[in-house]
């Protein structure tokens, strides 16, 4: 028995040896593992710093989306500064215009679409940077949020590699304590069974000393290795509690990494949806920021259109202030004209009323006419008596002494100058920049300024409009003597009718005439129907005389002009009554 088992004996130590190499070799792997985690964990911190990276980066982009926000700021105040300038520019030529001159409703239209799109341009500037502001919050929590999930997987999966680790690890360690604990036990009860042979009393001792000597090395062999196993055994069995610690401690952990992950499952499915909420909501925001844009680029297209349009107004404002200053200059011009028309109408109307003066003036000195002198006295009587006198220009002085003579004496107190404007066409057209044209004008009316005198000798001459050009300026009578009177007043006063030529054919160039200038017109012709009443009243008053004459007896001869009137008063009356 001894045969068989001293061979199998020093067999059975190996395993054990090997089972401890192979404790190392595990060893030697977990410790590679744990490098491979620190790799890992390096990689991990990598990727943190490509985070941080990536996180400088946005901010950079985000600091350069603030200075491009400046810079639209800036360009926003430039437009403000500018818009600004126009309403001044606008303002200023309104101001010119007076207080009372409203603004004009295109202007006002204008303003009020401008003020408007720079409204609606806040309000989506607003809107703008609101909406990105909520986008940068937003795309922050879902990186964040990524970064959390991301770190909490590989957390998880790291965990988890560990602990099925550790399992297998255990796994091997009892495998091995069980190989170990059944070789001790072969050991074991190999020993005893050498202990009982060794006791058997050897009744040779030739043939029994080899085999004791050889079986009591083999048992100090055994113990040897009996005592190295069982060292080794309470040392497999430290690192067996030891592992069954750690095998605990790793299920406490596991199970705790699992209730981790569910939690971790519940906030990664709740992150998620809040993570498909926030894309639905950027996805959402990203739509409005495009329609806002469009809305914006929209705007912009429209406020340029105002600006054209206001342009286009400032030209049509200043064409009108240029149009506004030549009707002013034009104002100015036909004012003077007109001051200068109503001079000259004042001046008629001093000159009407001497002429009046002077007609109530022989009026008085000739007396009442009997109806026997009235029955002769008429037009062709006074144009009759008008041949007899000379022709020229001191007709116009000839006064009547008291026994009805007329005197060639100028006087100047019966008839003193009158102030008329100059009849001849470059005088005309000097002080009246549109003279009248020709016209047939009626007798005078009570507005034109003549007294009862001329509205009854109006009334005598004919009530027809009369033309007082030369061609035909003959009156409604058809008497011969009647227009050979008319012939010799009209070259008496040949001023008068060349004033009426250059009115009438500057009038035919004119077309139409003002207020002032009919004012004009009837105011010559109270002058020509004054000068054709003076005329006859001094042919009634001569052939009034020449009856008287006629029917009296002759007395002595006598100085003309010393002798005294019929009614017995000196000629001082006469002169006296003929002042103005």
């Amino acid at each position: 028995m001894s045969a068989p088992s001293s061979p199998g004996s020093p067999s059975r130590f190996p395993p054990t040896e090997a089972s401890a190499d192979e404790l190392r070799r595990r060893n030697t792997l977990l410790q590679g593992r744990l490098a491979h985690a620190n790799t890992e964990l390096q990689s991990v911190a990598s990727s943190r710093n490509a985070t941080a990276d990536e996180q400088h980066r946005l901010s950079r982009t985000l600091l350069r989306q603030t200075h491009e926000l400046r810079v639209l700021e800036d360009l926003y105040r430039a437009r403000q500064e500018e818009i600004g300038h126009l309403r001044a520019e606008i303002a200023a030529f309104q101001g010119p215009e007076g207080p009372d001159v409203g603004v004009d409703p295109r202007v006002a239209c204008l303003e009020s679409q401008l003020r408007q799109q720079e409204a609606d341009f806040r309000n989506l500037e607003a809107r703008f940077d609101q909406v990105v502001s909520e986008r940068d919050v937003l795309q922050d929590q879902s990186d964040h949020l990524a970064e959390e999930v991301r770190l909490a997987g590989e957390e998880i999966e790291q965990l988890q590699e560990d602990w099925n680790d550790l399992d297998r690890a255990r796994e091997d360690a009892e495998h091995e304590l069980l190989l170990t604990e059944t070789s001790l036990a072969r050991a074991t009860e190999a020993l005893q069974q050498v202990e009982s042979q060794v006791v058997r009393p050897a009744e040779t001792s030739d043939g029994v000393s080899p085999d004791l000597d050889r079986l009591t090395q083999e048992r100090d062999t055994a113990q040897a290795a009996a005592a190295r196993t069982e060292d080794r055994l309470g040392a497999m069995k430290e690192d067996l509690q030891g592992y069954r610690r750690s095998h605990h401690e790793s299920s406490a952990e596991l199970n705790r990494l699992r209730a981790l992950q569910a939690v971790s499952t519940d906030d990664l499915i709740r992150v998620v949806r809040e993570r498909d909420t926030a894309r639905a909501d950027v996805d959402r925001l990203r739509g409005n920021v495009s329609d806002l844009d469009t809305k914006l680029a929209a705007a912009k297209g429209k406020q340029g259109v105002p600006a054209e349009e206001l342009a286009d107004a400032k030209r049509r404002l200043q064409d009108l202030e240029h149009s506004v200053r030549v009707l002013q200059r034009e104002r100015d011009t036909a004012r003077d004209t007109c001051d200068q028309a109503r001079r000259e109408r004042d001046a008629f109307q001093r000159d009407l009323d001497i002429a009046h003066q002077k007609i109530a003036a022989v009026a008085a000195a000739v007396g009442p006419i009997s109806t026997a002198d009235a029955g002769t006295s008429g037009p062709a009587a006074v144009l009759h008596s008008l041949r007899d006198l000379p022709v020229g220009p001191s007709t116009r002085g000839l006064t009547v002494s008291p026994q009805g003579r007329v005197s060639s004496e100028p006087n100047p107190a019966a008839s003193p100058p009158r102030p008329k404007r100059s009849r001849s066409p470059q005088a005309s057209s000097e002080s009246s920049p549109t003279p009248p044209a020709k016209r047939r004008v009626a007798p005078l009316s009570p507005d034109s300024g003549g007294g009862g005198r001329s509205k009854s000798s109006a009334g005598k001459i004919n009530s027809n409009p009369v033309d007082l050009t030369p061609d035909d300026g003959h009156l409604a009578d058809d008497d011969r003597d009647l227009a050979d009177a008319s012939d010799e007043g009209s070259d008496a006063n040949p001023g008068s009718h060349a004033s009426n030529d250059s009115h009438s054919k500057q009038g035919t160039e004119a077309g139409s005439g003002s207020d002032e200038e009919e004012d004009e017109d009837a105011a010559e012709v109270a002058d020509d129907l004054l000068e054709a009443q003076t005329l006859q009243a001094l042919a009634q008053s001569r052939s009034a005389e020449r009856r008287r004459r006629q029917a009296s007896p002759r007395r002595g001869p006598r100085v003309a002009g010393s002798g005294a009137p019929p009614d017995g008063s000196d000629g001082s009356d006469s002169g006296g009554d003929s002042d103005p």
